[in-house]
């Protein structure tokens, strides 16, 4: 999984965590409906 991802890495908890707060914060304030994939790209290269 981690060479078929585009970050070449595991994840961490801090890649959970640096998400929640971004979208907890006010930068994220006029964000609504959508998903947040943090998988480092799986999906993406996958649906391509």
């Amino acid at each position: 999984m981690i060479a078929a991802s585009n970050a070449k890495r595991a994840g961490t908890a801090a890649d959970i965590t640096d998400a929640v707060a971004f979208l907890v914060g006010s930068s994220a304030s006029f964000i609504s409906g959508t998903d947040l994939l943090v998988d480092g790209g799986v999906t993406a290269l996958a649906a391509g």
